[in-house]
């Protein structure tokens, strides 16, 4: 697992109300998914009113927008340099390298369903595709992703996760599908395991899959793909719909039960640690709902109704609220790449929120690298290639460490760098100051600074 919070295997915090171990393979629920009602309640009446436009006040952590891209989107992955985006019944990829200017590069053709979920490995995007299950999508070119192989399930896919050769895919009542992708061309489906209610939600940690399920968290042993084997669960408060691991914490979107945090340091028996649901505010954070969460340091990004919350977690026993922003639709996932937050929307597309720290004061809104002009302005880094302390576009010598800067001759050139360091360079360049000749030197001597000064050190040999 990966480093992160240390969950103490007891209740701590606001009590979680007896909940029972979740029996495997156990039916929890029947009908329509709840979160399916409140989606298609706000979707009729709006978002609510007097919901808040931007961050509040008095959040510690304050988002602000730092870009809007008007595609409407299901779900966000993000690799490096790249966003990938479900967009109904396709896949779009854009250059975030700006995240402040994300540039479109290319989209798939059209799919069988619109897609629900996404990820990302390699150069395939495997998208979770509704009642089309598992669609491969090779993206070795972002400007013309193309779709390259499929796989069939029998109720609707909803979250995929890749670890190795696998695909581990959520379809509703039929729970788990494990996917041998070996040939991405041809993906075949080696294993399963049926939750007994309705999968949403899928990561996986070393051996283990961690499924969402409507009644809970499920804990698999996927040791043997073919054979998933399950250890044990947690029953949520509300119906689990995303989840992701951080050190020995699960964390979970639990529907209208907000953010669970599960002790999983032994996976055959989670324990409910804590759990944050938002107040109600001004009309309606009581009815909010958690679709999906990451987790990025000591913060949970939580996705869910109209909004993102970031909550502090440095103390999984004690999660406090500290950011929200509101959407313009549901916000339906989230994911997280260095100061930015990228929230999928159903409405009003892909949000790109710059997360600040408590205090922190932007002054260079349009350099998404710096939040300080510092010793070379906004828009220019503060490099120093050299280390000698001087950042490059104040440095007299920024290829040769100078820590003096000095500069004998008063010509803007380190000593460092310049071929004639002293006010006239006696022997120098190894000829004499009369005539023609000293004409030449001077020259040269001119010339080679201006060199110096672009970064390009012309040779003169004594």
């Amino acid at each position: 697992m990966t480093s992160g919070p240390v969950c103490r295997r007891a209740l701590f915090g606001k009590p979680m109300g007896g909940k029972a171990l979740l029996r495997c393979g156990a039916r929890t629920g029947a009908g329509p998914m709840p979160w399916v009602w409140w989606v298609a309640f706000v979707a009729i009446l709006g978002p609510p009113a007097g919901f808040p436009a931007s961050a509040r006040a008095d959040d510690q952590v304050p988002l602000t927008v730092a870009a809007q891209v008007d595609l409407d989107a299901s779900a966000v992955q993000v690799v490096g340099n790249r966003a990938y985006l479900v967009v109904g019944p396709r896949l779009v990829t854009l250059d975030i390298s700006q995240p402040a200017n994300p540039i479109i590069l290319g989209q798939s053709d059209v799919l069988p369903d619109d897609g629900y979920g996404l990820a990302v490995s390699g150069n395939y995007a495997y998208v979770a595709d509704n009642d089309a299950g598992l669609q491969v999508i090779d993206i070795s070119n972002p400007a013309s992703p193309v779709r390259v192989g499929e796989y069939r399930t029998s109720e609707y896919a909803t979250a995929a996760a890749v670890s190795g050769n696998y695909v581990y895919l959520t379809d509703r009542e039929t729970g788990l599908h494990v996917i041998d992708i070996s040939d991405p061309a041809v993906p075949v489906g080696v294993g399963g395991y049926d939750t007994g209610g309705y999968a949403e939600g899928v990561v996986v940690s070393g051996n283990y899959c961690y499924l969402a399920d409507v009644g809970g968290l499920h804990v698999i042993d996927i040791s043997n793909p073919a054979a998933p084997v399950c250890l044990g669960g947690y029953d949520t408060s509300g119906a689990a719909h995303g989840v992701t691991i951080s050190g020995t914490c699960a964390f979970v979107a639990g529907g209208d039960g907000g953010l669970q945090v599960v002790d999983i340091s032994n996976p055959a028996s989670p324990v409910g640690v804590s759990e944050y649901v938002p107040s109600c505010g001004p009309w309606g954070l009581c009815d909010w709902y958690a679709l999906d969460v990451v987790v990025s340091g000591t913060y949970a990004y939580v996705a869910g109704g109209y909004s993102l919350l970031v909550i502090d977690v440095s103390d999984p026993a004690s999660p406090a609220g500290v950011g929200f922003y509101a959407t313009s639709g549901n916000a339906m996932g989230v994911a997280v790449s260095g100061d930015y937050a990228y929230v999928a929307a159903d409405v009003g597309g892909l949000v790109v929120l710059r997360a600040g720290d408590a205090g922190t004061v932007d002054l260079c809104p349009e350099d998404p690298d710096k939040t300080d002009p510092g010793t070379c302005g906004c828009g220019v880094p503060d490099t120093d290639s050299d280390g000698d302390g001087t950042p490059d576009c104040v440095d007299n010598c920024p290829t040769a460490a100078n820590p003096d800067q000095g500069d004998a001759d008063g010509d803007g050139i380190g000593d460092a760098c310049d071929p004639a360091p002293g006010p006239c360079g006696p022997g120098a360049l190894g000829f004499s100051f009369s005539g023609f000749a000293g004409l030449a030197v001077m020259r040269r001597r001119r010339v080679a600074k201006a060199l110096i000064r672009t970064g390009r050190l012309w040779e003169i040999t004594q």
